[in-house]
């Protein structure tokens, strides 16, 4: 009785040699029952290649699951990607340039290779605060506001962004010590003081045997009547 189908256990290992194959004659996909033909089957020195084997004729069902090794898969270029493209086959991404980073470009777009925007840091030195400029990519070393040993030093005016609505420290947190020269002091714009409502503008000055207290509304000046103890 004539085989219609050939399964494992009827070939003997490493049997199957290319010679044995009819070249005019290909193995079609119906002539191969799934999973039948296994590795082991086919002659390591001699294997089927592609000619004998007819368009289609090996499937996914052909195949033991996890039965092709990277060996069997087609040379590519050292360096190249592979993906999926729109229509769903593989695809080759050929070699980027040295430096760039593999980019993906979300849903329904291919990754590409990139190159990554550096960003320039202008006047850079030793502990200078970095801050934005107004050109695209890139950052300014303030010279005048350096941070170092838990000490920040500004060369120039500290100013809130609007006038008698931020605080220097809170009730609960305080400075320790202010150290200033003159004291300036001005609630004009703010509805007066707890006690007349009226506003002012003063300044503390200090002399060597007193402390002066200017009147910058009227131009009036006063001392401080101090008791030594």
């Amino acid at each position: 009785m004539a085989l219609t189908t050939i399964n494992s256990a009827g070939i003997t290992d490493a049997s199957i040699v290319n010679a044995d194959i009819n070249a005019s004659a290909a193995i079609a996909k119906t002539k191969l029952a799934s999973l039948d033909v296994v590795n082991a089957d086919v002659s390591a020195s001699a294997g089927i290649v592609q000619s004998k084997l007819a368009t289609l004729a090996i499937d996914t069902t052909e195949l033991v699951d996890n039965g092709v090794t990277l060996a069997k898969l087609d040379h590519g270029t050292q360096g190249d990607v592979l993906y999926y493209a729109a229509s769903g086959a593989p695809t080759r991404l050929g070699v980027g340039t040295s430096g760039q980073f593999l980019k993906t470009q979300g849903a329904s777009a291919n990754p590409i290779w990139a190159s990554v925007t550096l960003t320039t840091i202008n006047t850079n030195a030793v502990t200078r605060i970095i801050t934005g400029s107004n050109t695209a990519d890139t950052l300014n070393g303030e010279s005048g506001l350096t941070f170092g040993s838990a000490v920040l030093t500004v060369t120039g005016n500290i100013l809130p962004e609007a006038n008698g609505t931020r605080d220097l420290g809170s009730n609960g947190t305080r400075w320790a010590n202010v150290y200033s020269s003159d004291i300036h002091l001005n609630n004009t714009g703010t509805n007066g003081n707890e006690v007349d409502g009226s506003e002012g503008s003063w300044t503390i000055q200090e002399g060597s045997d007193n402390l002066f207290l200017l009147n910058r509304k009227n131009g009036k000046r006063f001392k401080f009547l101090l008791e030594e103890i």
